[in-house]
């Protein structure tokens, strides 16, 4: 070979080689994108946190009105909703801004009780009329006979025949109010029958009353009556008793680990509820049937009427249930109360509340939620040894160094803990069924005895509701005026009661200490051991109470303030707002008030001129991919993913409101839960061609809705698919197949979307319209009166209450395009409903709302 084929022979082989080096990157760099790049987004689930709850319903009363059943609930507030003829529940006009506690139908009509003695009377239930029945102090229940209504509670009893006049009544000449409360009242079997504190009463008229001392001085909150049973009481500590004359009484087995605050005779046996949403079956001789819990909120009461049972609780919650055994949501609790809240030097202002609600906060008022490891209730919460102890349902402690991260303790008790101080290098806690206990450390806890005030060598069953540590002593306060008192945190003595109501709060300075409670009462003390009563001017509920730098201030329901500059004085201040506040705390320059409502009022002035802030509802999403991976935006946190195959990749999403974790639906039809949910069953059985294409939770949370390519639902948990068509909607079939499905937050229905704009609705979910489009995602209101669809092309077409969003306001025309990671996938209800979030496949999220202007984050 010559020289110069040689060289062109080398020439051409480095050229070549070249080429390849070149090539070969290029290569390796396309396969590497191609096995990297992110798998498109397929689903997104809103996420939303309230930092404090709607109003609380106590209680709850069917009557007859026009012809039909109405159902009437009263609660914090003064709220009073009503439903007619099982339609939605809307909320009335009423006068007061107390809190009602019970309610009754009789002779003259609807009658409502509560704080100060007032009573609402409405024959119509949508106008009502304030009258007083002259018993100073909270009613806490009112029963009806044919002829004549009795309202009682801690401060005493009255009657009435027409609901506008009433005349108190004395128990008995031997049974002094101040020494054992009455708390709840039924009419059956021709009798009334309270009962209360460690006592029962009996009457067959209203006007004369046989009082019972229960033996084992029972905390008793319910009565019902069982034709097969009789009367049937519970109470603190998942007390049962029945009596077959409202005076002798037997045990039943009792509830575990709750305090039941309601019951109700029904064809199987006694439904009993109470703390952390427990609804449940209660019969001699057979074991405690639990049908539901759910840690968000508490039962308060039960009703019955010709088709269903209903129960009303904390967060404003109804529930309803045909059976007994499956619950649906008529009315979804909205958020969580805020129960206490505390200044900490380095952490600023940490808040606790119902369903393990953690808020943190420098300045009072721009708060961030923690994520607590518990959806239990707290209810105090306290500094210690340079960080946080809280205290909640079910005997919760959680302990945190810096008020972001908490870890559970075991307290070793299954009672409520109400209130937690530190004292002398130790934790104290307190509770129902006298609970008292202490700590070196919040991980060892020991019992200590309380004894009671009325029965020397007895041990107390009422519930110890607060503790505050002063200089030389510590002071726990608590049901029907009880005070116990203590040097070394061990041993406690507790004194003669000055008041039969319920002391909710106490607060220290030096020696000096001041208690407040049920109808405005307040005492105070210089040295712990002799106490004073006090005239605050208010018959509210005091709840709340701390010391600033103008004396002590004290809050609580119907946004009361009142503030004590020293001893005998009290003066009212405007605290802007109707809700109760029971979380009051002293910062540095200021002092903050949480309100039930979402409401925080603040002071610069020691409490003398409040402001007003509405605390934000932070929301948030989830994004689901193909693979498995889940994206979060705050304040969303993502729980956890999942590595999904490309043969059966996540094809939706689901999450609970306001929930800690996720459901994924593979096209298999398998479901992952992710985070604080649990996996209640896949898809069964899919035939050749079926595939899993929609995922939907249940309005509780505690169950979710698969839907199948076919139209095919299968339901899991409390969801339910025995559901006909619902109003309005069209029983022809769709030939184009079902695409996606979502839940209606409200009574117990769904809808099905098909892949040409169609919309089937079941159950109470009412059809509101069909999209003209072909369609990709669907997304219903959180009031449930509407719904949007979402079509392929970037459009929002929005049915009843839900507003449409053109194209544009999407996919704006510069990145309209048929580009695939552009292509809209996915919907989510903004909290408020007045918007939603349009998912697109590349990973981008758009948010539209009706009020402002397009978002896209």
């Amino acid at each position: 070979m010559t020289i110069r084929r040689r060289l062109a022979f080398l020439a051409t082989l480095f050229a070549g080689l070249a080429l390849i080096a070149w090539l070969f990157p290029q290569g390796v760099v396309a396969l590497y994108r191609r096995t990297v790049a992110p798998a498109p987004v397929v689903a997104i689930a809103g996420f939303h946190e309230a930092y404090a709850g709607s109003e609380a319903l106590h209680g709850v009363a069917r009557a007859r009105i026009g012809g039909r059943v109405t159902l009437v609930a009263v609660g914090e507030g003064g709220v009073v909703l009503t439903n007619f003829g099982g339609r939605a529940w809307s909320r009335q006009y009423t006068p007061i801004r107390s809190e009602l506690y019970g309610i009754a139908s009789g002779p003259g009509g609807l009658v409502a009780v509560g704080s100060g003695g007032t009573a609402l009377l409405s024959t119509d239930a949508i106008t009502w009329h304030v009258e007083q029945t002259g018993v100073a102090g909270t009613l806490t229940a009112v029963a009806a006979s044919p002829d004549r209504y009795v309202a009682l509670g801690a401060a005493g009893l009255a009657t009435s025949t027409d609901g506008r006049a009433w005349t108190a009544v004395e128990l008995s000449a031997d049974v002094n109010l101040n020494d054992a409360n009455l708390n709840a009242v039924t009419y059956e079997a021709g009798r009334f029958v309270a009962v209360g504190e460690g006592l029962s009463a009996t009457s067959s008229d209203g006007v004369v009353w046989t009082p019972c001392l229960l033996g084992n001085r029972a905390v008793l909150d319910a009565v019902t009556y069982s034709p097969t049973l009789g009367f049937v009481a519970g109470g603190s500590n998942g007390e049962l008793l029945r009596s077959s004359d409202g005076c002798h009484w037997r045990q039943l087995t009792p509830v575990p680990d709750i305090t039941i605050h309601a019951v109700l005779a029904t064809t199987e046996g006694i439904a009993a509820a109470g703390t952390g949403g427990v609804l449940g079956l209660a019969w001699p001789g057979k074991a405690w049937q639990e049908w539901a819990s759910d840690a968000h909120y508490d039962v308060r009461a039960l009703v019955r009427t010709d088709d269903r049972l209903v129960a009303v609780g904390t967060g404003g919650v109804i529930l309803s249930s045909t059976d007994g055994r499956r619950w649906r949501v008529e009315r979804p609790s909205i958020g969580q109360p805020v129960l206490d809240v505390v200044y900490n030097d380095g952490a600023g202002f940490t808040a606790v509340g119902g369903g393990g609600a953690i808020l943190s906060s420098i300045d009072g008022q721009n708060w961030i939620r923690r994520t607590p490891p518990t959806h239990h209730g707290l209810w105090a919460v306290t500094r210690f040894q340079g960080g946080l102890a809280a205290v909640g349902d079910r005997g919760l402690v959680l302990m945190s160094r810096d008020g972001v991260l908490w870890s559970s303790r075991f307290s070793g008790t299954k009672a409520d803990l109400m209130g937690v101080a530190a004292y002398q290098r130790q934790l104290l806690a307190v509770g129902r069924n006298g609970t008292l206990l202490t700590s070196p450390d919040g991980d060892l806890w020991e019992a200590r005895a309380v004894s009671d005030p009325l029965q020397a060598g007895h041990s107390t069953s009422l519930a110890l509701l607060a503790v505050a540590a002063a200089r030389s002593y510590a002071v726990a306060v608590g049901e029907n005026g009880l005070i116990a008192v203590s040097r070394d945190g061990v041993a406690w003595r507790t004194l003669p009661p000055l008041t039969h109501q319920d002391l909710l709060a106490v607060v220290t300075d030096g020696d000096s200490a001041v208690a407040v409670g049920s109808d405005g009462v307040a005492l105070r003390t210089l040295d712990g051991q002799t106490w004073t009563r006090e005239e605050t001017g208010t018959d509210e509920k005091l709840c709340g109470v701390t010391l600033t730098t103008a004396g002590v201030v004290a809050t609580g329901s119907g946004g009361t303030i009142v503030a004590s500059p020293g001893p005998g004085r009290w003066i009212a201040r405007q605290s802007g707002t109707r809700s109760t506040l029971c979380a009051i705390a002293q910062g540095p320059g200021q002092v903050v008030a949480m309100a039930y409502s979402g409401t925080s009022a603040h002071s610069e002035d020691g409490g003398v001129t409040w402001q007003t802030v509405t605390l934000p509802i932070n929301e948030g999403y989830w994004l689901a991919q193909a693979d498995g991976h889940v994206l979060a935006a705050k304040p969303a946190v993502s729980q956890g993913q999942i590595s999904a195959t490309s043969g059966s990749p996540i094809v939706a999403m689901a999450a609970p409101v306001m929930g800690d974790g996720y459901w994924l639906l593979s096209r298999d039809g398998h479901v992952h839960a992710i985070g604080n949910v649990k996996e209640y069953g896949e898809a069964r059985d899919l035939l050749p061609g079926q595939k899993a294409v929609g995922l939907t939770s249940s309005p509780s949370g505690l169950g979710y809705r698969i839907a199948l390519s076919d139209g095919t639902v299968q339901c899991h948990g409390d969801a339910s698919c025995d559901l006909g068509p619902g109003p309005g909607s069209p029983t022809t079939p769709v030939g184009a197949p079902v695409v996606a499905i979502a839940t209606s937050p409200i009574g117990e229905g769904y809808a099905l979307l098909h892949a040409d704009g169609s919309v089937r609705t079941f159950g109470t979910m009412a059809h509101l319209g069909d999209a003209a489009a072909a369609a990709v995602a669907l997304a219903i209101r959180p009031a449930g009166d509407g719904y949007w669809v979402l079509a392929a092309d970037g459009r929002v077409t929005g049915f009843g209450a839900a507003p449409s969003f053109p194209a544009g306001e999407i996919l704006p025309a510069a990145g309209r395009s048929n580009v695939q990671n552009q292509r809209p996938v996915a919907l989510a209800s903004l909290a408020d409903g007045a918007g939603v979030w349009v998912a697109l496949a590349g990973g981008r999220v758009v948010e539209v709302r009706a009020d402002q202007q397009t978002s896209n984050p």
